[in-house]
């Protein structure tokens, strides 16, 4: 298997999520953990994921009817429950941002 890893900063160079994602073609796994500790983080959170995952793609039939499905890529996420309930972070992440 071709594996290749990333460390993404977006904090360095006043970089963006946007900056990062330009430079890879979405990452096919991103994990976190123990990383949200304040409400107000989970919004700036999902917004880096899903700009940096590999967008999900849907079952498609090719010109030669070979059928493909791609599923995107994965985020991981390890919760240690602090100030804010995984409710909130789960709920936000699958109406807000499609992350199911």
């Amino acid at each position: 298997a071709n594996v290749k890893q990333s460390l993404v900063d977006t904090t360095r160079n006043n970089g963006t999520p946007e900056d990062e994602a330009s430079k890879v073609d979405g990452f096919d796994i991103i994990m976190g953990s123990d990383i949200i500790y304040l409400e107000e983080m989970i919004d700036p959170l999902l917004e880096t994921v899903v700009a940096l995952l590999k967008p999900h793609r849907s079952t498609s039939t090719s010109t030669t009817g070979n059928e493909s499905c791609y599923n995107g890529g994965v985020f991981l996420l390890s919760y240690a429950r602090r100030n804010v309930k995984f409710d909130q972070v789960r709920d936000r992440a699958e109406e807000t941002y499609g992350l199911t």
